[in-house]
C-alpha cells in the first residue's frame, strides 16, 4: 500500500466516524484485539451500561483509575480443539518453544526463508548423504552451525560419531532432519518458558452525558509493563549413556549446544531475536464512543412503577495511540490493538427494578482494518512454534472480535455504597495473513497458517467493583478483574481503584 492509498484509507475512516456521530448512533465497547489484556477496565464500574441519577441532565465526569495487573500463567492451545486451554507458563501461550524449528524448512540444501543478504546454505559432509552448513553459513550463524553439526550425528570436527559410544539418548535421531521427527522424543527437549508479567499505570475515562441518556466518552491510559523470562528445561527427562559402562561426565549434547542459557541466547541473537526481559512505559490505545441510553418506565394497573427498561446502543472507534509489539523482542507486548484502527458496535437491554438492583444482557462486535506489515516473524514450517527465526512482509486482516456479557448494578445497597459485577465472554476469530514479499518467489517459503492459528483465542472474565459516594460530585471505588477460562490468553488478575469527579 503506497502513501496515498494509506492516506485515503485513513480519511475515509474519519469520514465514516464523523457520519456515525452525526446520525446519533451510539457506542460502548472495551474489548481489544489483544490476547494479553483483552478486556480493558478504565473504571471500577466495568461495562456500566446502566442508568444513573445524573443521566437526566447534562454532566461531565472524569474517572482517574490507577491499576496493577499480573500474570505468571496463560491458557495455552493444549487440549481438545477449542476447549479450555491447559494452564501453561505465560511464555508458552502458543505452545512450548520448538528450538529445533531453527533447522526446519530446508529445500535444495538451503533454508530459503533466511534473508538474502545472510543466507543459510548447506554442503556435503564427510558422509555423502549428510549435509552441514557451509563456510559462509558458519560465519553468519556460528552457534546454529555448531548445533547443526552435532545434532546431525556429527562430532564437533565433522567425523561421524559412533552412536553406541558417544551419543546420548535420542541422538540416534537426526534432530535436523524433519523426516525423523518424533514428537515424544523431541518434546523432551522443549523448554518451558516462564515469564513474570506485570503492568501498572493510570487510565483516564472522560464522559459527557447529555439529556435523554445520550453521551460521549473518551478512554486512554499510560502504562508501564515488564516481562522477565525464565527458561526451564524439562527435568523429568534425564539423558543417559546408551552404553551404561561409560560414566556420564559430559552434558547432553542438546543441552550443551542449544539449551544452555548463554548458548541459547547466542543462537537467538544470530537470527536477531531478543529474548531478554522487556520493559516499556508508553500510552495505551484511545477509545472514542457515543452512546444512547434512554429509559422507559413500565407501570402496573395502579399506575405504580414496576420496572424501567433501559435499552443501550453504542458505536465506537479505536485509535492506535499505543505501542505496537516489537517482532524482534520475544517478550514485547502491544499496549492496545497492535497498531490497528477499529470500529465497534454494541447493544444491550437493562432492567431497573426500583429501589433494588439493575441487571442486563448485551454483546457486541469489533472490526479492525487490515494493514501491511514489514519485517514480521512468520513460520517457515508447520512444526515451528515459540520462535520463528525468519522475517517477511505481510498483509494482516484481523479476525472479527465479538463478546457477550451479563451485568449487575446495585445502587446504594448500603448508604453511599454501590456495587458492579460483570461476566464477559470474548472470542477472536482467526486472522488472515497474506505474504507480501518484494520477491514474490519468497512467499512460498513461509507457512503463515501457523501464525494465523495462533491468532485464534477466547476468554471468560469476571470483573466488579464497589464505589463509595462522598457527594454527588465525588466518588471513590475499588475493583478487580480476573480470568476464568480461555485459550491462548494470559491468566491475568487486575486490581484497580477509581476516583470520579462529576461536574
Amino acid at each position: 500500500m503506497n502513501f496515498f492509498q494509506a492516506f485515503y484509507k485513513r480519511i475515509l475512516f474519519l469520514i465514516n466516524l464523523i457520519f456515525i456521530l452525526l446520525i446519533n448512533l451510539n457506542l460502548y465497547s472495551v474489548p481489544m484485539y489483544n490476547q494479553y489484556d483483552p478486556f480493558v477496565m478504565h473504571t471500577i464500574r466495568g461495562i456500566d451500561r446502566f442508568k444513573h441519577k445524573m443521566d437526566d441532565k447534562f454532566n461531565v465526569s472524569l474517572n482517574l483509575t490507577p491499576f496493577y495487573q499480573h500474570a505468571a500463567y496463560s491458557r495455552g492451545p493444549n487440549g481438545a480443539n477449542d476447549a479450555d486451554g491447559s494452564k501453561t507458563p505465560t511464555g508458552d501461550i502458543f505452545g512450548r518453544w520448538n528450538i529445533f524449528g531453527l533447522f526446519y524448512g530446508v529445500e535444495d540444501n538451503q533454508i530459503k526463508a533466511a534473508p538474502t543478504n545472510k543466507t543459510f546454505v548447506l554442503e556435503p559432509a564427510a558422509v555423502a548423504t549428510t549435509y552441514i552448513p557451509n563456510a559462509a553459513t558458519r560465519s553468519s550463524y556460528p552457534k546454529i552451525s555448531d548445533a547443526w553439526r552435532v545434532l546431525d550425528n556429527l562430532a564437533e570436527n565433522n567425523p561421524v560419531v559412533n552412536p553406541t559410544t558417544y551419543d546420548y539418548e535420542g541422538l540416534d535421531y537426526s534432530f535436523t532432519d524433519i523426516t525423523q521427527y518424533d514428537q515424544a522424543t523431541f518434546n523432551k527437549y522443549f523448554a518451558k518458558t516462564y515469564t513474570d508479567y506485570e503492568k501498572y499505570g493510570l487510565r483516564l475515562d472522560l464522559n459527557f452525558v447529555f439529556k435523554k441518556g445520550i453521551g460521549v466518552n473518551v478512554k486512554s491510559g499510560l502504562v508501564d509493563y515488564k516481562q522477565t523470562p525464565n527458561f526451564v528445561n524439562d527435568t523429568s527427562f534425564q539423558p543417559t549413556w546408551p552404553n551404561e559402562a561409560i560414566p556420564v561426565t559430559t552434558p547432553d549434547y542438546i543441552y550443551k549446544y542449544m539449551r544452555q542459557q548463554d548458548i541459547m541466547q547466542d543462537i537467538y541473537d544470530e537470527v536477531g531475536l531478543d529474548t531478554y526481559a522487556h520493559q516499556e512505559t508508553t500510552l495505551e490505545d484511545t477509545f472514542i464512543q457515543l452512546f444512547l441510553r434512554p429509559s422507559f418506565d413500565l407501570m402496573d394497573n395502579e399506575d405504580e412503577l414496576q420496572v424501567s427498561l433501559v435499552p443501550y446502543l453504542a458505536v465506537g472507534a479505536w485509535l492506535p495511540t499505543g505501542k505496537e509489539q516489537n517482532p524482534d523482542s520475544a517478550f514485547s507486548l502491544p499496549t492496545g490493538n497492535n497498531g490497528f484502527w477499529g470500529l465497534t458496535v454494541d447493544g444491550a437491554i437493562n432492567f431497573d427494578l426500583p429501589g433494588t438492583i439493575q441487571f442486563g444482557f448485551g454483546g457486541g462486535i469489533a472490526y479492525f482494518f487490515d494493514r501491511n506489515l514489514d519485517g514480521q516473524r512468520i513460520a517457515n514450517h508447520e512444526l515451528q512454534q515459540g520462535v520463528f527465526p525468519w522475517k517477511a512482509n505481510i498483509k494482516k486482516e484481523p479476525g472479527l472480535l465479538w463478546h457477550f456479557d451479563a451485568s449487575m448494578y446495585a445502587p446504594e445497597f448500603i448508604d453511599h455504597f454501590s456495587a458492579y459485577l460483570d461476566f464477559v465472554y470474548l472470542r477472536h476469530n482467526r486472522d488472515k495473513i497474506t505474504m507480501q514479499e518484494h520477491d514474490s518467489e519468497r512467499n512460498a517459503y513461509f507457512v503463515p497458517s501457523v501464525n494465523e492459528e495462533n491468532s485464534k483465542w477466547w476468554a471468560t472474565i469476571l470483573q466488579g467493583g464497589v464505589e463509595y459516594s462522598f457527594t454527588p460530585g465525588l466518588q471513590i471505588g475499588l475493583g478487580f478483574q480476573t480470568h476464568l477460562s480461555g485459550r491462548r490468553v494470559y491468566r491475568d488478575t487486575t486490581v484497580l481503584g477509581t476516583m470520579t469527579f462529576v461536574f
